[in-house]
């Protein structure tokens, strides 16, 4: 069962980095700026802090790209520390023929003493693959298919300096090393220094009632999550940790009796997160760094199912609450059914089971309570394991039949899918029909959903076929009917026909009408930005790259082709389009057919650079939150954008054409400096249409390295407060954004507020506008980040976004009429607030 776990993970891992590409610009924003809720024990840089086995492995740099913010997600599901590095890296290095090896040893030439990780980074910070080493083992490395080009090298190991080739902690100071095509760079060779130093950390270890502590383990960790040094307590708990360099550090404390760990950060704190700075000058000596530990207990327990037997492995989650609601650990099932939770301090906790797997069973708190509140505490005892015994209770089901346009059943082996969706737009579960079209969906909490049955062909055989449809013959969510479910009780009878869909044909080819010789898909979406439908092509289907996308309802769609082989051919939408919001649309009328809708698919060419202040100073991503975008020269639309990076670098791969290039700068409570840098179009210009903002074109496979985009400082500012429509209150949980744009519809600022950063007044600032006129936009967001069905999108004046076009938000927009703007000047204009239709969960 657990292969199989992680068989599947590995596979939606895969399979979601793909959609990625089409994601709409909003919830890509939303997803790199929400708050990265990991689960206890996991940082935003994915590391565990405690107990980190030995197949762990470091993620070099603080939010390097997107692939850490997977990591959490993805330990929570079962998969090794290894497996998560290869899902994650799959999906986010850049495929080359080049190659970095090297060899990885301490200074003195002996075998390093614990697991080491060298990344590759190009120079504009972009992640591009790693390979590691365990420890007294072999110590070569090698980073296979990296494109030509220049690379920072990263080494980190517990016990040893993190260094960048060569021999510098500092990328600044680092040596780029440069890969070329079909070659091989040898030779690139680190030798690690211990952490040493003049500096130590002296303390005791001691019982809340004064007895001290022996052999306690002491881990001194750096701020980037690597332990530095280990030390023990003596027999009167006192621990000195020598040999330190100046630094700041924190330090846990950890001791096992008997089966029961403690375990306790210095500042009193129970997570990395929360524990108290220790800072030592060079040669200090530093005393009274003491501990009181934390007699802990611990919980443990099996978890049986609805029907008497275990859960399976990694099937049920369980997390343990303190009673102020905080997340304080968590586990998953072994093949028994069994968890643990080690190392809790004496107190009472209320735990939460998660259940993912297809049984009848449903999730619930401890003793099968439906909230938090409702949950029974169970008390947690000081160097004793507090046994607990759950077993799920039945859900509702939902059991109907599926039949297509001629009444005949519509089994699995077809792949349709019926999905269950709750209020909030948020996928539940799913099942599959029998032959006989009979299908039931269990384990469903007592509640109301939307019911979605796909038909997907994988025949890839012309002809009629059924369409996808929502629960009461609609094509949209927002349009279903809800069926009601009261656990554990069975609403029969909620069935499909499926009416004939129409279709979309055409050719995916390489330029000058190559056929494609490896596989790919093309996806259809409808205007609410949902999947309807796809197929694959390429050679390896016998095709020669034409497809068929079929079962479509009536209406308009947009089309993209992904391409799975080695080649970097980027992802395309109709017609030659870089994303959803700019794609042409192609009109279906079931159960007719469109045809010759072709994609040629195109190399991307490169437009890199930096991005810098007026002082020559980087805008690194540890300092500011700078977004780079590119817009199409001849139209103005937007084509794609990211983040700068830790080297305050950026990498635009775009489609053939020309752009101009504008670099914006984040606010907020969520970025780490509160910038008030101007929008710039590349190299100097303030908007769009500025003389200054110059063209630059891109040619499938170019590469292009521009000079530094310089940001400039401006005092203009729009504040004011978001509230709720019905109360006139403020808006003081969840979060929200406000986005400004120009005269012209560019965006000028962005100001994202998260409850997670601290706690909320409604109340926003935008920074750096230079004089004129601003349209304002907000949009408020609840504990569901991203959930278009729910999030209220107001422009000032009062005009609000239908549901089906927040899926337009980008950095280029076509202002509304009503949309009222507002003026700028040299100071702050104050008191531009907003009055938003907010859901319950969202006052």
């Amino acid at each position: 069962m657990i292969a199989s776990v992680v068989v599947f993970s590995l596979f939606m891992c895969f399979s979601l980095s793909a959609g990625d590409k089409g994601k709409p610009w909003l919830a890509d924003l939303i997803e790199l700026i929400k708050p990265h809720r990991g689960q206890p024990e996991a940082s935003l840089t994915g590391r565990r802090g405690l107990h980190r086995g030995d197949m762990h492995l470091d993620i070099a740099i603080h939010n390097i790209n997107t692939h850490q913010q997977k990591v959490a997600a993805l330990r929570y599901q079962g998969l090794s520390e290894f497996e998560i590095q290869a899902c994650i890296d799959a999906g986010s290095a850049v495929a080359g023929s080049g190659f970095i090896s090297g060899t990885v040893t301490e200074k003195s030439g002996a075998r390093i003493q614990s697991h080491a990780t060298v990344y590759a980074y190009n120079e504009f910070g972009r992640y591009c693959g790693y390979d590691c080493l365990l420890p007294n083992a072999n110590p070569r490395y090698e980073i296979k298919n990296l494109p030509p080009g220049k690379y920072y090298l990263r080494v980190i190991s517990d016990y040893y300096h993190p260094v960048y080739y060569r021999n510098s902690n500092d990328w600044k100071k680092g040596k780029l090393v440069r890969v070329n095509k079909n070659r091989a760079t040898r030779n690139i060779n680190f030798k690690l220094n211990p952490y040493t130093g003049k500096s130590s950390v002296m303390g005791q270890v001691r019982r809340k009632d004064k007895t001290p502590v022996m052999d306690c383990a002491i881990y001194v960790y750096d701020l980037e999550w690597n332990i530095v040094k280990f030390s023990k307590t003596d027999a009167e708990g006192k621990y000195m940790a020598r040999d330190l360099p100046g630094g700041d550090y924190k330090l846990l404390c950890e001791y096992l009796e008997g089966d029961v760990s403690m375990q306790i950060w210095y500042g009193n704190a129970i997570s990395y997160e929360d524990a108290s700075i220790v800072s030592l000058t060079d040669g200090e000596d530093l005393t009274g760094i003491d501990f009181v530990l934390e007699d802990c207990g611990m919980i443990e327990g099996k978890i049986l199912g609805a029907n008497g037997r275990p859960i399976r492995a990694y099937e049920c989650a369980v997390q343990a609450y303190d009673m102020n609601e905080n997340a304080v650990r968590s586990a998953s099932t072994d093949d028994k059914g069994e968890f643990s939770l080690p190392a809790l301090p004496k107190g009472r906790y209320r735990l939460k089971f998660t259940y993912y797997g297809q049984e009848n069973n449903l999730s619930c708190w401890y003793k099968n309570a439906r909230k938090f509140k409702a949950a029974v505490p169970v008390s947690v005892i000081p160097f004793q394991k507090k046994k607990v015994s759950v077993k799920l209770k039945p859900g509702g089901i939902i059991t109907g039949k599926v039949v297509d346009f001629n009444g005949q059943p519509l089994e699995h082996y077809y792949w349709c899918a019926i999905s269950v969706y709750n209020e909030g737009y948020g996928y539940v579960k799913y099942g599959s029909p029998e032959q006989s079209g009979f299908f039931m969906i269990n384990g469903l909490e007592t509640g109301r959903y939307k019911l979605y049955a796909e038909y997907e062909d994988y025949t890839y055989e012309p002809g009629p076929k059924p369409a996808s449809e929502w629960y009461g013959g609609k094509n949209f969510f927002h349009e279903a009917p809800f069926v009601k479910v009261t656990a554990p009780k069975t609403r029969a009878n909620i069935n499909f026909s499926l009416e004939q869909g129409g279709s979309i044909t055409g050719k995916v080819v390489l330029p000058r009408g190559t056929p494609i010789d490896y596989e790919g898909t093309v996806y259809a979406y409808n205007k609410m930005f949902e999947n309807v439908g796809s197929c694959d092509f390429g050679a390896y289907y016998g095709s020669s790259g034409s497809y068929e996308v079929g079962g479509l309802p009536s209406g308009e769609y947009k089309l993209m082709a992904v391409y799975w082989g080695d080649e970097d051919y980027e992802a395309e939408w109709f017609d030659n389009k870089p994303n959803f919001g700019t794609a042409g649309k192609v009109s279906v009328t079931a159960p007719n057919t469109t045809g010759n809708i072709d994609l040629t698919l195109n190399y991307g060419g490169k437009i890199q650079g930096f991005v810098t202040d007026g002082d020559n100073n980087r805008l690194t991503e540890d300092r500011h939150f700078v977004q780079v975008g590119a817009f199409d020269a001849l139209t103005g639309e937007f084509a794609d954008s990211e983040v700068t990076s830790f080297t305050g670098g950026y990498q635009l791969v775009l489609l053939g054409g020309k752009y101009k290039i504008a670099a914006v700068s984040y606010g907020g409570n969520m970025s780490p400096a509160s910038d008030d840098f101007a929008v710039t179009f590349h190299p100097d210009g303030e908007s769009y249409d500025d003389p200054q903002s110059k063209t630059y074109a891109t040619t499938a496979g170019s590469s292009a390295k521009i000079k530094s985009m310089v940001m400039k400082r401006t005092p203009g500012s729009i504040a004011g407060t978001i509230r709720d429509k019905r109360s006139g209150l403020p808006l003081t949980s969840g979060a929200y954004l406000v986005l400004v744009f120009d005269t012209q519809g560019y965006m000028a600022g962005i100001s994202a507020w998260y409850e997670y950063y601290g706690p909320l007044s409604g109340e926003y600032r935008i920074k750096g506008l230079r004089p004129g006129q601003y349209y304002v936009l907000a949009v408020g967001m609840g504990e569901e980040l991203g959930d278009y069905s729910r999030m209220p999108v107001q422009w000032y004046g009062g005009v609000e976004l239908s549901l089906e076009d927040r899926v337009f938000i980008m950095p280029k927009m076509i202002i509304p009429a009503g949309a009222l703007t507002v003026a700028v000047g040299t100071g702050a204009t104050e008191g531009i607030d907003f009055y938003l239709k907010l859901p319950k969960n969202l006052k």
